[in-house]
Parts: structure tokens; C-alpha cells; sequence
């Protein structure tokens, strides 16, 4: 129980301070879900993925990335280049994809939206135009601002929460597939990386 209420008040404390009152950490946020719809017209993939094959993964950010767009108050677009650390991991029958953690965008305009994208990239043997985790709330309440979020947001609050994977071949051949994301939690490395950061910020701060 005790641990619970420990994690709960780090989680409390994250969500007070922005990305620049804390030191650079990967904050990584762990998926998982199910395949709901996939495109292999020209038969690329091995039959691996179909339509109800769990898939699952993480996606890793600096928690220090700086908003590209200042002066919007209701976007928030987070990049930086991609350290080792910066990565997102999608695992889908015999493929495991992985590419940079290239972008983060936030948007709190009536409908509020969240999109962790890792862009053209090489896996698997393919290119990678686009591996994405869209959050989608019609209702626009599920959160408030476009601040970086550093830890996952409730899935309950949002509309839909999908995977959204793009690949091609030189070629010219492509596949796309999607899938509904029932599990967003943040990995246990990440909470514990904040709550040492966050320590280390409230000694200082007592110093």
C-alpha cells in the first residue's frame, strides 16, 4: 500500500513541474493491445500479423524536449534529435520495429489530441514512413494545455488510442496496419528515474 501512495505523490509531483525545472531523463511509456485492421495488398509482411494479433511496445523521450512552437498555447510540438536512448519499439507478430522517437505532439483545441511518432526509418527490412501512437479525445476534456506529458495519459479519457504503423520497399510496394491500444502505462525505470530527479531537485532546493 505504502508503495502505492509513494508513487502516486512522484506522479502528483511530475505533473507540477515543467520539463525545465527537472534534469534530461527517457521517460518511457509501455503499450499493448490488438490488430484491428491491416493493408498487405502486394503480400510484404509473412503472415504474421492479421487482424486480432496482440501487439505490444514502448516509446522512450527526453523529458526535457522543448516546444517548437512557443507562442501556440493550445499546440505543442516536442522533437529533438535522437539520442540512444530516444527510441520506439513496436512488436507485431515475428516484427519487432524499432526507429527514433522523432516528435511529440500535443494539441487542447475542443478535441484534444496526443501522437508519439517515430518517422522515416529503416526495420525489418523496410522502410518506415510513419510507427505512431494517436490518442484522440472527441470531447476535448482530457486534458488541459499542451504541455509535454510525463507520464501516460487515462485511456478511459480519450476516444480512441491507436498504433498506426506505414512501411514501403524501394520498390514502391507499401502495407499499413492499425490497432486499438488497451494498455498505456509508464515502464517502472521511468518512475523511478523521475522520482530520483525529483529528489534531487527538492535537495537542491532545500540547499
Amino acid at each position: 500500500m505504502w508503495t502505492k501512495v509513494v508513487i502516486a505523490m512522484f506522479v502528483g509531483m511530475a505533473l507540477t513541474l515543467t520539463p525545465q525545472q527537472s534534469q534530461a531523463t527517457p521517460i518511457t511509456f509501455g503499450f499493448s493491445g490488438t490488430i484491428t485492421n491491416i493493408n498487405d495488398r502486394h503480400g510484404l509482411l509473412d503472415g504474421s500479423i492479421t487482424k486480432g494479433t496482440p501487439l505490444s511496445g514502448t516509446y522512450t523521450f527526453e523529458s526535457t524536449m522543448t516546444d517548437n512552437l512557443p507562442s501556440d498555447l493550445v499546440r505543442g510540438l516536442y522533437t529533438t534529435p535522437a539520442p540512444l536512448t530516444s527510441v520506439m519499439i513496436a512488436t507485431l507478430g515475428n516484427y519487432v520495429f524499432t526507429g527514433p522517437s522523432t516528435e511529440v505532439f500535443v494539441e487542447d483545441l475542443g478535441k484534444d489530441l496526443i501522437q508519439l511518432t517515430s518517422r522515416d526509418f529503416q526495420s525489418c527490412g523496410f522502410h518506415i514512413d510513419s510507427m505512431m501512437v494517436a490518442m484522440f479525445d472527441t470531447d476535448g476534456t482530457a486534458f488541459s494545455g499542451d504541455s509535454l506529458p510525463l507520464i501516460p495519459p487515462t485511456l478511459g479519457d480519450f476516444a480512441s488510442v491507436t498504433l498506426l504503423l506505414q512501411g514501403t520497399i524501394p520498390s514502391g510496394e507499401s502495407f499499413n496496419l492499425s490497432g486499438d491500444i488497451t494498455v498505456l502505462v509508464p515502464e517502472p525505470a521511468s518512475l523511478l528515474i523521475i522520482a530520483m530527479t525529483l529528489l534531487t531537485v527538492c535537495n537542491r532546493r532545500r540547499g
